[in-house]
């Protein structure tokens, strides 16, 4: 009979083998966490400034931010294009700025993502979301799944954007495979696109959880209830709009 610690010391050995393991499909989040999506699946479209995001804060249970890096000068900002880094506004800044404490759930839309930058990004987004406490209801969002492997890599959520097929001239066939071929190389808490891929986005990829860019400005019946129709499909997690819905927990 073995003695007892040759016993104990075998049990801790083991014990740390299995907690060093990790399934890779898992990824890399606090607790390998599925991202706490809420009840509404209405969230506002292109939130980047103090403005928006304080007059949009109070009816949204999630927003979208489209950001650019600057390289020369190392910092986030926010902005849709490049030239808007000229405000002078950070993300944390504009996080500062919102009604405390954030309770939204955030998508981040980082035009300029690269594999180069993607580390220095992730490490600006977790300093900003860390003093806030909502590391968990941050996504990333980008085309480039090796960019994203590094963004999901610091412990950061990533959505993977994927482009209408007839924007690259490639058939449904080729679609369909290349995305597979990046959902399981970089397996995304989340797929994005417009709505011109409703429904094809969760029809090819079940199991994915699915982001629609749908936006329709004008606030009107057939704009709301096309909105509906996009949210009440199961797979659906967020439809952008640029307007509260009345009702939209579907």
């Amino acid at each position: 009979m073995a003695s007892r610690p040759l016993i104990t010391l075998t049990f801790l050995l083991a014990l740390a083998l299995t907690g060093c393991h990790r399934d890779p499909a898992q990824g890399s989040h606090s607790g390998n966490q599925a991202f706490p999506y809420p009840a509404s699946k209405s969230w506002a479209h292109c939130v980047s400034t103090v403005e928006l995001g304080r007059a949009r804060a109070p009816l949204f249970d999630g927003m979208e931010v489209d950001m650019n890096y600057s390289d020369w000068q190392d910092r986030l900002f926010m902005g849709h294009n490049l030239c808007d880094t000229s405000w002078g506004l950070t993300f944390g800044m504009w996080l500062d700025s919102l009604p405390q404490p954030v309770t939204e759930c955030l998508w981040l839309d980082i035009k300029n993502l690269t594999p180069d930058n993607a580390s220095r990004v992730a490490h600006q987004v977790l300093a900003a979301a860390r003093r806030h406490g909502i590391v968990d209801r941050v996504m990333v969002e980008h085309s480039h799944a090796e960019a994203l492997r590094i963004v999901k890599d610091s412990g950061l959520h990533v959505i993977l954007w994927v482009d209408n097929p007839w924007w690259s001239g490639s058939s449904e066939e080729e679609f369909r495979a290349r995305t597979q071929a990046q959902i399981d190389s970089l397996h995304p808490d989340a797929l994005s696109g417009d709505y011109h891929n409703f429904p094809r986005l969760p029809e090819a990829f079940p199991d994915q959880n699915i982001h629609i860019w749908d936006t329709p400005r004008e606030y009107n019946d057939t704009n709301v209830a096309h909105s509906r129709t996009i949210m009440q499909h199961p797979a659906v997690k967020v439809v952008l709009v640029d307007y509260p819905l009345p009702v939209d927990a579907l």
